[in-house]
C-alpha cells in the first residue's frame, strides 16, 4: 500500500491487496482491478484518479471522509451514477496500439490527486455576556454571540454551538460513495528514440522496438457500483499526487499471478518459502525480486 500526507492508496484484484515493487504492481492481462483510497486525517478528502492519462469520472471527483475509506472499481461516463464498466488490465497489443496511435507516455499510470478540506477555524472564548445582550467580534465575521439565537439589529443569531456548521466555507459539488464506510504523471516513455548526430546531412530517426510490459486499462465487466452526488467545505489549496504503475510483463515473460501482500516468496536458488515482507532469502540471501 502507498502512503503520502495521510492517505494510502492500493491496487486490489479479487479483494486482496496487491503488493508493489517500489511504485510498481504486477499484474496478469486480462485482470479486473480496484482502486482503494483510506484517508487518515481528521477532515475529508477530495480525490480525482487518471488512469492511462484519462480521468476516470470525466471532471467528477471523490470525496472521502475523514479517517475512513472508498473502493472504486468502475469508470463513471456520461454522469452515469448507477452502472458503468470495471477496470480491466489488457495487452497492449499492436492492433490496440494501431487503433490509439502508439503507445502513449501514460499508459499503465494510475494517478491520483487529492486534496484536503480545509480544518475549520477554532472558536475563540469570549467573556461571559448578559442574556440577551449580543456582541459583535470582528475576528469571527458573521458570528454573534450570546445566549440565544435572536436578531439583534436586523442581523439573524447564530448559537455559539452551531458556528462551525455555519462558517465552513463555500461548498462544492462532488460525488461520493452512497455507504458510510465506505506530481505530474510519471512519464513512461516507452518508445525511446535514438538520433543521428546533425552533420547538415539527411537524418532518419530509429524507433526502438516497443516493450509490451506497461498495458493499458479498458472497460471490462459491468459493475452496477452506484455513487451519488455529495459536497465538501473550503480545501486547503495544497494538491498532493501518488502514482502507481501496472506492468503485466517482466522482462519478456508475461505476468501469470499478481503477487498480494500476502504472497510468501519462494526462492528461485534454494527452494526456501520466505516471510510476505522479506526482499531476500533468509537461507542463502537470493533476491526475491527477480526481474
Amino acid at each position: 500500500m502507498m502512503y503520502s500526507d495521510k492517505l494510502a492508496i492500493a491496487v486490489k484484484s479479487n479483494g486482496k491487496v496487491l503488493r508493489e515493487l517500489g511504485d510498481t504492481v504486477y499484474l496478469p492481462f486480462g485482470t479486473e482491478y480496484t482502486i482503494f483510497i483510506k484517508n487518515m486525517n481528521s477532515v475529508r478528502c477530495l480525490v480525482s484518479i487518471e488512469i492511462d492519462g484519462n480521468d476516470i469520472a470525466e471532471g467528477d471527483s471523490f470525496v472521502v471522509q475523514a479517517n475512513s475509506s472508498i473502493e472504486i472499481e468502475r469508470f463513471i461516463k456520461n454522469g452515469n451514477k448507477s452502472m458503468g464498466n470495471r477496470f480491466k488490465f489488457i495487452e497492449r497489443t499492436g492492433r490496440v496500439e494501431a487503433h490509439r496511435g502508439g503507445p502513449q507516455a501514460e499508459d499503465g499510470l494510475i494517478r491520483v490527486q487529492f486534496e484536503f478540506e480545509r480544518a475549520p477555524t477554532p472558536i475563540k472564548s469570549v467573556p461571559y455576556v448578559s442574556p440577551g445582550h449580543w456582541e459583535w467580534k470582528p475576528d469571527n465575521p458573521g458570528i454573534w454571540y450570546g445566549s440565544s439565537a435572536v436578531p439583534y439589529n436586523g442581523h439573524p443569531g447564530v448559537a455559539v454551538s452551531d458556528c462551525l456548521a455555519h462558517t465552513s466555507g463555500a461548498m462544492a459539488s462532488v460525488n461520493q460513495f452512497s455507504v458510510t464506510n465506505t506530481s505530474a504523471p510519471v512519464s513512461a516513455n516507452l518508445s525511446a528514440r535514438g538520433i543521428a548526430p546533425n552533420t547538415g546531412a539527411r537524418t532518419k530517426s530509429i524507433e526502438a522496438p516497443v516493450k509490451n510490459e506497461a498495458g493499458i486499462t479498458a472497460a471490462g465487466s459491468i459493475s452496477e457500483q452506484k455513487f451519488v452526488e455529495g459536497y465538501i467545505s473550503a480545501l486547503d489549496g495544497v494538491k498532493h499526487v501518488m502514482v502507481i504503475k501496472l506492468l503485466g510483463e517482466v522482462g519478456q515473460k508475461k505476468v501469470q499471478q499478481a503477487i498480494t501482500v500476502k504472497h510468501k516468496p519462494t526462492c528461485t536458488s534454494c527452494g526456501k518459502v520466505n516471510k510476505a515482507t522479506a526482499k531476500f532469502c533468509n537461507e542463502c540471501g537470493t533476491s526475491l525480486e527477480i526481474v
